[in-house]
Formats: C-alpha cells, sequence, structure tokens
C-alpha cells in the first residue's frame, strides 16, 4: 500500500468513524415527542384506543443523558416521570427501557427520522403507541 493509498484510507475510516459516532449519539440531545397514535389491548386481545382515566400522554420529553422522561402533555399530568433504566443503540435506533410501578415500558427511537414507538405493558394488559420527536432546541413557541 502506498503512502497517499494509505492517507486515503486513514481518512476513510476516520470519516466512517465520525458518521457512526455521529449517528450513536444522534439521541443525547433532549427530544419533545408527539405521541400521535395509541392502542390498549388486554390479554383476549381486545383492543381499544387507551381509557381516558389517567389521560394517556400526547406530549413527552426524553433526556437520555439525565436518564429522564418527562409528561408534558395532558396539563393533568405535566410534571411525571420515570426514570430510564437501559438505553441500548442497535441498528440505527436507540432503544431506552425501565420499569416503574409494576409496569415495564420500552421505547424505540429512529436515529434517521426520529419516529417513535412507545410500549407499557401490565399484567394482562399493553399499550402500544406511535409518535414523532424534534430535538429540543427546535421547538419554537
Amino acid at each position: 500500500m502506498t503512502n497517499a493509498s494509505s492517507v486515503r484510507g486513514s481518512c476513510l475510516s476516520l470519516v466512517i468513524l465520525a458518521v457512526a459516532a455521529s449517528a450513536a449519539t444522534a439521541q443525547t440531545a433532549p427530544l419533545v415527542c408527539s405521541v400521535v397514535s395509541g392502542l390498549e389491548c388486554d390479554d383476549s386481545l381486545n383492543c381499544q384506543p387507551p381509557l381516558r382515566d389517567p389521560p394517556p400522554p400526547t406530549f413527552i420529553h426524553v433526556d437520555v443523558e439525565a436518564g429522564v422522561i418527562t409528561l408534558l402533555a395532558p396539563e393533568s399530568r405535566r410534571g411525571e416521570q420515570t426514570r430510564v433504566g437501559a438505553v441500548a443503540r442497535q441498528d440505527g435506533k436507540t432503544i431506552l427501557s425501565g420499569a416503574e410501578g409494576g409496569r415495564g415500558w420500552s421505547m424505540v427511537l429512529s436515529d434517521e427520522d426520529l419516529d417513535m414507538s412507545l410500549t407499557i405493558t401490565d399484567d394482562g394488559t399493553g399499550f402500544v403507541a406511535f409518535g414523532a420527536c424534534i430535538p429540543e432546541d427546535q421547538v419554537t413557541p
């Protein structure tokens, strides 16, 4: 290998590493996510829109670095928080999970377009929701 091709190879490796590092840290900035649709299902697979008591989240703040998810809306639930128990990055996705109040939850965020899938499971009940997120610094009043 010549010096020039060695340098090109090193530069290409650095570019690939920089892109990979950028993708791997894509979800470290705080996000604001909107829950667009959701279903609640029981263990007989009877599914319906989520029950309204308590009202389901409509906007959430996701801070991966701080390890906290905070409800922004509806107003009656603003400020409720849950801790992120684990974070994984795989196949262009950031996967968050945790447990609270006898329930398990997971959230998958697409690093490319920030689409969101959220599941919450309980004994005999499951809730699945879909939405989209934007970086918090892009939210303008």
